[in-house]
């Protein structure tokens, strides 16, 4: 909420317009009532309400839920999603092999790919 006032375009008009849309069944929306509700239809639900709000073209932002959200938005309505930026990224390493043999790490990069396993496996630590 602090940064939305300097977000400014030119003669200190808004450069753009945010909306942060309250997610069916989180914060400030009611649940579903139909069982099926799934990541097609959060992206539905927020593709109807850009529309309904006027903007028939837009750019999303994601992280977390919003990360699967944001992406399926753009595959499912290309011509209108014009953009999008994520803020969380699943990956994995990669497979070694004898021609691509896993690397030697070092001391801290070992610490490092630690944490993350610690992380990934939701223990707290990471």
């Amino acid at each position: 909420m602090k940064i939305i006032p300097l977000l400014r375009g030119g003669n200190g008009k808004p450069g753009f317009d945010v909306v942060a849309p309250s997610l069916p069944n989180y914060a400030f929306s009611d649940g579903v009532s139909k069982p099926g509700f799934a990541l097609s239809q959060y992206a539905e639900t927020c593709h109807k309400l850009m529309l309904k709000l006027g903007y028939n073209q837009y750019v999303t932002q994601g992280g977390d839920w919003g990360f699967f959200i944001t992406r399926t938005l753009a595959q499912l309505y290309p011509k209108h999603c014009k953009a999008c930026h994520v803020n969380l990224i699943f990956a994995s390493p990669p497979k070694w092999t004898e021609s691509n043999p896993e690397p030697e790490y070092s001391a801290r990069e070992k610490a490092a790919l630690g944490r993350g396993q610690d992380w990934q496996a939701g223990d707290g630590r990471g």
